[in-house]
C-alpha cells in the first residue's frame, strides 16, 4: 500500500426511518469507510438507500442516524 492509500476502517451505524404510510424501522450495522475519501453525507446516503431498499419503502424520513468507529 502506498503513502497516499488509506486503510477502510469499520464503522457501526444505527437508522430509524419512517414511511409515508407510518411503519417505523430501526436497524443496524457496519460499513466500511475510507477517510477523507468517503463522507458523512456519502455514508448517510448508502445507509438509508440500504435500508431503504431492506424494507421496500419507497421513500423515508429519516428520524435518527448515528455512524461511528466500530471500536472500543
Amino acid at each position: 500500500m502506498s503513502a497516499t492509500q488509506q486503510q477502510e476502517i469499520q464503522h457501526h451505524w444505527i437508522m430509524s426511518i419512517q414511511s409515508g404510510d407510518g411503519r417505523m424501522t430501526t436497524d443496524d450495522g457496519s460499513i466500511g469507510v475510507i477517510p477523507g475519501v468517503h463522507t458523512h453525507t456519502q455514508t448517510f446516503n448508502t445507509v438509508r438507500d440500504l435500508l431503504l431498499d431492506k424494507y421496500a419503502f419507497p421513500a423515508a424520513i429519516v428520524v435518527f442516524f448515528s455512524v461511528t468507529p466500530d471500536q472500543l
